[in-house]
């Protein structure tokens, strides 16, 4: 049997991006890992407008697990073929006190 390995990472600050020449490389460190993934500025675009607009908001950054390697500051992994969501965190209406 065959198959493959998805991550997906959620994350809910903009992080830095740097121009490359296939799009905008992030960086999002997790408790484990650095997780790197190049966003097409399509992507990039709808994930600041969201920040932008939104003053609570979730993303969730999904692909296949591509390279690993070791670093100084830890583990890094690749996301290969990412997809990106990104969610408005609504206020949950307050609990009744009576």
């Amino acid at each position: 049997m065959s198959g493959h390995l998805e991550l997906t990472v959620t994350f809910s600050e903009l992080p830095t991006p740097v121009q490359v020449q296939a799009g905008l490389k992030i960086g999002i460190q997790t408790d484990r890992a650095l997780v790197v993934a190049v966003l097409p500025p399509k992507a990039w675009k709808k994930l600041a407008q969201a920040a932008d607009a939104w003053p609570h908001w979730v993303a969730a950054l999904s692909g296949r697990l591509g390279a690993q390697a070791g670093a100084a500051a830890g583990p890094v992994i690749v996301l290969e073929q990412p997809a990106l969501q990104v969610f408005e965190k609504k206020a949950k209406p307050a609990a009744d006190a009576t």
